[in-house]
């Protein structure tokens, strides 16, 4: 683990694996045949992405054809590493998350947030914008998910990858000093 001395925002990071510098997966995943199995399990998301997807219940009810009270799972989990400190689980529909778009692939919660001109951060569960990079207690790693995947080892490095997306989460002094240690690893290597 590589410590970190920035200050992030939305989730508190202290250390990185450098795994997210050296392992690779299939980023542009549309681009790949893979049934989007990384949608098997549905997500963990913070409550206050719950509540808002739950303002547009009624038009995604009618879009998904799912009853909103079929979409999480009723436990509230206390986990500190969401920023509300509350997480939910997203059920399970036809073996893929009940979000996940059955008839043209995809993130349903991603797609509508762009149709209606919105920003596809603000419905997108943030564990789904990010994956495969996780995080738990103050770590930022690779998720041991993505061993399962077909895509795994393929491609691009997960940090070049979701370099933005950290940005939009952990803010730009924090994916600077990653910047840094990328750098760094690969002067190492030469």
């Amino acid at each position: 683990m590589i410590p970190i001395k920035s200050v992030t925002k939305n989730i508190k990071i202290d250390e990185v694996d450098e795994a997210i510098f050296t392992r690779k997966y299939r980023a542009h995943c549309l681009d790949y045949h893979c049934d989007d199995i990384c949608c098997s399990y549905g997500c963990q998301m913070d409550r206050t992405e719950r509540d808002r997807v739950l303002i547009y219940a009624t038009v995604l009810e009618s879009r998904l054809g799912i009853p909103a009270s079929q979409w999480f799972e009723e436990e509230i989990i206390k986990d500190a590493d969401y920023p509300s400190g509350e997480a939910v689980r997203t059920r399970v529909y036809r073996d893929r998350c009940v979000f996940r778009d059955h008839k043209l692939r995809g993130c349903y919660l991603h797609r509508f947030a762009v149709e209606k001109g919105g920003d596809r951060h603000l419905l997108k569960p943030m564990v789904c914008s990010l994956f495969p990079v996780t995080w738990e207690r103050g770590r930022l790693s690779v998720s041991t998910f993505l061993d399962e995947l077909p895509c795994k080892d393929q491609g691009v490095a997960v940090f070049e990858a979701q370099k933005d997306e950290l940005k939009v989460y952990l803010g730009t002094e924090f994916v600077s000093e990653l910047e840094k240690i990328a750098l760094q690893m690969g002067k190492n290597d030469l």
